[in-house]
């Protein structure tokens, strides 16, 4: 009776907490507030952009031939229609009330999670793993080619669905010389590779198991347990590593073992010189393919406003910065609500990930080598 009901209270506590993650900036519990202000020349900015008409259509289902190329389009949100003015506190700096709210129920969720330690937050959710196992599995069979092999009427023509987040993150001009696409993912694997880092677990609020391991060829395991919207997904990717595009076979070389091999569906993104490919398969066994991962970064160079220019374009000052492409391609029978809840849980994490390496250099805590 008592792991029931301490089951029951810490589901309802992280349903209640979840609903305020959406694009509010999250802070690890030793966060320094930065400015609310997308105005403000002197902080780090991230825009996104998801999947389109999230708010009123579905997720799009991509049906195109190999030499055909997928749309991208943006994702925009609407604001609240109720107004409540908030009296400004004395202390600073002043943060909105729902980054406070935030910033308490954060603090809370990693006290529990802390707590429970991985092995009970698991046995916790054994059921919602058990569902979602059997709910991957039904959407499986009921897929297309190439997720399904037995429907593969034309093999050169494919049915899936996209999932993806792009941001961009730019930092004020004249900043760091040293806040690039590698500088991050070098932050990114040493956060994994430290035990004591929480960056990876923090970097969402549904993270309820996060594990990257090395592979002996020099690759990399990583195994996450999260929901994808409504739907509880246990899944792990064998193997992936940060390489440049053209160290990325297409499907009809020959890989060896640490080659990862780009889908003819998947985009060649050749201005991007570090991406990752991999496929995230079922953790029950059955070793079941869900969706086919693809991420790339890039640097972006300052604007003109950086160098004094007064150009129409140069209008905001913006310095150099990161962007990354996070694309999921997914089985067509996955339901738009979960194609649509993994565009978002990527663009949140992503996006706290951004602005924690950001601070991390800034402040001198992680050193690029």
């Amino acid at each position: 009776m008592l792991t029931a009901m301490l089951r029951l209270g810490v589901l309802l506590f992280i349903a209640t907490t979840l609903g305020l993650c959406r694009m509010l900036p999250y802070p690890r519990y030793n966060y320094s507030p930065l400015s609310e202000d997308e105005n403000d020349e002197n902080m780090l900015k991230i825009s996104t952009q998801q999947n389109p008409d999230s708010n009123s259509n579905p997720p799009p289902r991509i049906q195109y031939h190999e030499s055909e190329s997928p749309p991208q389009n943006d994702h925009s949100i609407s604001d609240l229609e109720l107004a409540i003015t908030i009296i400004p506190r004395k202390q600073q700096p002043h943060l909105s009330t729902p980054s406070l709210e935030l910033l308490h129920a954060r603090r809370a969720l990693k006290k529990l999670k802390s707590l429970l330690g991985p092995v009970r937050l698991r046995a916790l959710l054994k059921d919602e793993i058990h569902d979602g196992n059997k709910e991957w599995h039904s959407i499986l069979a009921s897929s297309s080619y190439p997720f399904n092999t037995a429907n593969n009427s034309n093999p050169r023509k494919y049915s899936l669905k996209l999932s993806q987040s792009h941001l961009i993150a730019t930092q004020p001009c004249n900043s760091l010389q040293n806040y690039t696409s590698t500088t991050f993912l070098s932050w990114f694997l040493n956060s994994a590779f430290t035990p004591s880092s929480p960056n990876l677990i923090q970097g969402h609020p549904e993270h309820y198991g996060i594990n990257l391991t090395p592979n002996p060829d020099g690759t990399l395991r990583g195994e996450v347990l999260e929901p994808w919207g409504p739907l509880m997904t246990d899944s792990y990717v064998p193997r992936f590593m940060p390489v440049p595009p053209d160290e990325i076979k297409n499907s009809n070389s020959r890989p060896t073992s640490n080659t990862p091999v780009k889908k003819p569906w998947m985009r060649p993104l050749k201005t991007y010189p570090l991406q990752m490919i991999g496929d995230e398969t079922l953790m029950d066994g059955s070793e079941k393919v869900i969706a086919n991962l693809h991420y790339a970064y890039r640097d972006i160079a300052a604007n003109e406003g950086c160098d004094g220019s007064t150009s129409e374009n140069a209008s905001k000052k913006r310095g150099s910065g990161i962007e990354a492409i996070l694309a999921m391609w997914m089985p067509d029978a996955t339901p738009d609500d979960v194609v649509q809840g993994l565009s978002e849980h990527l663009e949140v994490e992503y996006y706290n990930w951004l602005r924690w390496a950001y601070e991390d250099i800034k402040s001198g805590a992680f050193k690029p080598t």
